[in-house]
């Protein structure tokens, strides 16, 4: 009994011991385009800043060009153990998945002047798993409970891979810039295919990105058309 126990109770204080530094907020790194905009935190979107043109109407842009994916260059660029191949191999997936993720709703590249908006993703960084420990979290009800918890404080989830990435829309008529985002994300807490590789995890935060972004372009969209 004692032995079946103890991983357990390990498990337990590492999880306990991680949570109480996943509360930070996102943060812009100092090297990225348009950092010094005054960016707030984005409401119910955890680890999440936002920028918006003054008066924007996000209900005017029907159609989204994506342009291909850069990878963050500053000093203060973080990617874990990650090569170059896999740095580009990750700026793939993530053009690939917001495209998929865009076009569920949305034209992509064949909108009229003045109604379509050009998307610049940026990969900023990325973490790593911690070995054994990402799957032993979520399988522990006191993991599922942990990358809940941490979810909402908009941290770095319980020793999961993440990956920071941000999004500069422009009007792709005028290239004037109308919103950005800087975003930190990690798999879904019940995603425990996510957590057998950095690289899962990574890619699994990456889709969920994407389809968020869908979503609250959606919501922004329906909340700013004139009522009928």
């Amino acid at each position: 009994m004692v032995e079946v126990i103890r991983p357990r109770l390990i498990a337990c204080g590492m999880i306990a011991a991680a949570l109480a530094a996943c509360t930070s907020s996102a943060e812009v790194p100092a090297g990225l385009s348009q950092a010094s905009q005054p960016m707030q935190e984005a409401p119910n979107m955890p680890g999440t800043l936002v920028w918006k043109k003054p008066g924007l109407e996000p209900a005017r842009y029907t159609s989204f060009i994506i342009s291909p994916v850069d990878i963050y260059r500053g000093s203060d660029a973080h990617f874990g153990d990650a090569t170059e191949a896999d740095k580009q191999a990750l700026a793939t997936y993530t053009g690939r998945e917001f495209q998929r993720a865009l076009s569920e709703r949305y034209s992509m590249n064949q909108g009229a002047a003045g109604q379509t908006a050009r998307l610049q993703l940026t990969l900023v960084g990325v973490s790593d798993n911690v070995p054994v420990a990402a799957t032993a979290s979520r399988i522990a009800p006191v993991g599922i409970v942990a990358n809940i918890a941490n979810s909402a404080a908009g941290g770095n989830p319980t020793f999961t891979g993440t990956v920071t990435i941000q999004g500069q829309f422009f009007d792709a008529a005028s290239g004037e810039p109308i919103a950005t985002f800087v975003t930190t994300r990690a798999p879904a807490a019940f995603d425990l295919g996510a957590t057998l590789t950095s690289r899962d995890a990574q890619e699994a935060a990456i889709t969920g990105t994407a389809d968020d972004l869908r979503d609250a372009l959606q919501r922004s969209q329906t909340a700013t058309l004139p009522p009928r």
